[in-house]
This record gives structure tokens, sequence and C-alpha cells, in this order.
């Protein structure tokens, strides 16, 4: 039976999502434009404080209506199915902010194939964090496992790969992003958030615009990682 407090946080949790969305359109954005600029200018750096500075000027970061529907839609799902997920609530705060941000570098990946360190980095902070202070639903010992054989299988594959293609496939975002969603499932879930990434990955090659066989760069698969971690994070949670 649905209890009515339960369904009442993740509702209010599902609506801050949907009034934050839009902002956070505005706010990637920025961070796509301030590291496009980097990267043409040959440098690498934090680039949250000049994205903050270019999102509070509206004149200078206009978002589609589709983006901002788009972000609006994803944030309140994540942030509504990590609050209904969660035992208690500082469990459905850690879930909320983890699917949160997982999305958000899944929007951010298919809307201009970028996973900075800003994403990848606080995720896996999260998560170890989460599973030393009991927010997890895994040990610290099976998150720091987890991380480090996910980060292990997926730079391997990522060798292996690039050989093959003679050139980037999976980029340094993508092993990164896998490593913190690793440390998030543990290693008592890596097989399950495995399978599915690799179903994910498969119907993403197949239905990316360009088919089977495009340029495997150039494919957001931050958004077949988010997915796959949060289907498999939910079907853990859920199951116990």
């Amino acid at each position: 039976m649905v209890e009515p407090a339960g369904l009442a946080i993740a509702g209010s949790a599902a609506l801050a999502g949907a009034v934050l969305g839009p902002f956070l359109a505005r706010f990637a954005a920025a961070q796509i434009a301030v590291l496009e600029a980097q990267e043409a200018a040959g440098r690498a750096g934090p680039e949250i404080r000049d994205a903050w500075h270019h999102c509070l000027r509206p004149a200078a970061v206009r978002v589609p209506w589709h983006w901002q529907l788009a972000y609006a839609a994803t944030m309140a799902l994540a942030f509504g199915g990590g609050a209904w997920l969660g035992r208690d609530a500082a469990g459905q705060a850690f879930l909320a902010l983890t699917f949160g941000l997982a999305a958000f570098g899944a929007l951010l990946d298919l809307r201009a194939f970028w996973l900075p360190d800003s994403v990848t980095r606080p995720l896996l902070g999260l998560g170890l964090l989460g599973a030393a202070l009991g927010l997890a639903p895994v040990a610290l010992a099976d998150a720091l496992l987890g991380a480090a054989v996910a980060w292990g299988l997926v730079a391997v594959l990522q060798r292996q790969v690039c050989r093959r293609l003679d050139g980037a496939a999976l980029g340094g975002g993508d092993v990164k992003f896998v490593t913190a969603c690793g440390a998030l499932t543990g290693l008592s879930g890596l097989p399950l958030f495995l399978g599915l990434l690799a179903a994910a990955a498969a119907i993403l090659n197949f239905s990316w615009p360009g088919g089977a066989g495009h340029k495997a760069d150039w494919l957001p698969f931050g958004s077949a990682i988010a997915i796959a971690w949060i289907c498999a994070t939910s079907l853990v949670v859920a199951g116990r």
C-alpha cells in the first residue's frame, strides 16, 4: 500500500525538479559554451564559475523551449523517483540528488557530447560518501570495489575499442561516469548494471541517427550509462 507521506514527498521532489529544470537547461547551455570555448583555446579547467556568470545574464544564454521541457520532465522523474525509492528522509535526499546529477550528465552528453569532471567527480564523491554514511544502498567496501572493477573493465574496453577503430571511441568522461556509477551500485550490483548498460548501449547504437556503425565517438553513451544505472539501482532498492 502506498503511504501518503511517501507519495507527498515524492510529489514534492518531482515538482521541485520540474521547476528547477528550465534553470538547469540554461545552466547546461552556459556550461557547454564555456567548455567549447576552453576547447577552442586549447585549455582546460573548472568551468562552473564561468558558466554561472553566463547563466546570470539572460541575454547571453537562450535555450529552445523543447530543451527546457526536456530538462523539466527529466528532473521531475529523477528527483521524484529517487525520493520515492528512499527508505527515510536522508535516503530519499541521497537518491534524489544522485539520480538528478546522473540525469543532468545524461542530458549534457545527449545535447553536446560532453561529460565533464564537474559531473562525474561529484557523482563519485556522493557515491562513496553516501556509502560511508549509510545513505547508499551499498556499504563502503562494496562501493570502493564496485568503482575499481568498473573502472578497470571500462578502461580495458576503451583501449581495445580504440585499437580496433584506430581512434577515440569511448571518451574519458564515459569511463569516469561508469566508475562513479560502479561506486553507487557496488560490486554486488555491478553485473546487473553492466548488463543493463550493454543493452542500453546496443539500443543507442542502432537507434541513433546514422544507425549501426555510426562513429562511436559521437554517440552520447552518457545517456545509456545514466539510464542503466538508475534502472539497476531502482531494481535493487525496490527489491529490498
